[in-house]
């Protein structure tokens, strides 16, 4: 990956970035309610990835704290130690599956209550004319 650090950069409205819709959320989550060893917690859960979405600005959702997911999920349950895996896996497929289609990131975003949600914002690369 490689930046150009000399080029003029037009950041575009975070919130409208991210709160125009799910059609945009490669990454679809939902909450999971677990008895964590510090207690209860809901934590982010990946229910489905969709790599095949198309349009010109995509959302890839990350953990807003993986190393807090990684401990939360520290018990013998197997079921809930797959909860950090799940998501490396998901993003996996997320960004193999766009870059391969032409997606590059484009800026790192947060929103929504509390800026809780973190996005990296996938943008298509203009295509080099022949």
């Amino acid at each position: 990956m490689s930046w150009d650090l000399k080029s003029e950069v037009r950041r575009p409205d975070r919130e409208a970035s991210v709160s125009s819709g799910p059609e945009r959320r490669v990454i679809r989550i939902g909450t999971r309610t677990l008895a964590g060893p510090g207690g209860p917690i809901g934590l982010e859960a990946v229910q489905d990835v969709k790599p095949d979405l198309d349009a010109d600005g995509l959302l890839i959702q990350v953990p807003r704290d993986f190393y807090r997911m990684l401990r939360e999920t520290d018990v013998d349950d197997p079921d809930i130690r797959r909860i950090p895996f799940d998501w490396r896996m998901a993003t996996r497929q997320a960004f193999q599956a766009l870059f391969r289609r032409g997606y590059a990131v484009a800026d790192f975003l947060r929103a929504g209550k509390d800026r809780a949600e973190s996005f990296y914002l996938l943008k298509r690369r203009p295509r080099k004319e022949e």
